[in-house]
């Protein structure tokens, strides 16, 4: 069996065998600037996008591809922040109340494995390799 050729997009996603660095040519392509939010993200993941893009762009772990999934991470933020609010009321009813709170804990479980997926939570950032223009650093803001 001949080895077929693999894409260097493909091998940018599945990295190299024993964790080896990729070479230059092989890294993906960083952002330049801040995409525009989708217009379907409202509210505080609106906020939530517009505050933490820039930051992710600039130390380059917020490519392309990362896109959709940064949405995702929005929209869990703005609907983890709604149901904090619908908390707050007094006039929920126990059963009610014991509902949110579970559907709050779930979003925040998915907003923590989001965080440490893009490197921002501090132990997360101490394996990815952090580029500010020509330096590498270990330690993010």
């Amino acid at each position: 069996m001949d080895k077929r050729y693999k894409d260097s997009k493909i091998k940018i996603l599945e990295g190299r065998r024993a964790h080896k660095p990729l070479k230059e040519n092989m890294r993906a392509i960083p952002l330049s600037s801040v995409p525009k939010c989708p217009t379907e993200i409202k509210g505080r993941a609106r906020q939530f996008w517009k505050q933490n893009a820039p930051i992710l762009i600039k130390h380059n772990l917020l490519q392309n591809i990362d896109l959709s999934a940064f949405e995702v991470m929005a929209i869990t933020w703005g609907d983890f922040w709604d149901i904090a609010e619908k908390l707050k009321d007094e006039e929920l009813s126990i059963k009610d109340r014991a509902k949110l709170q579970t559907q709050l804990k779930r979003t925040q479980k998915e907003l923590t494995a989001w965080f440490k997926e893009f490197g921002m939570l501090p132990p997360c950032r101490e394996n990815l390799d952090v580029y500010y223009g020509e330096k590498q650093a270990k330690n993010w803001p």
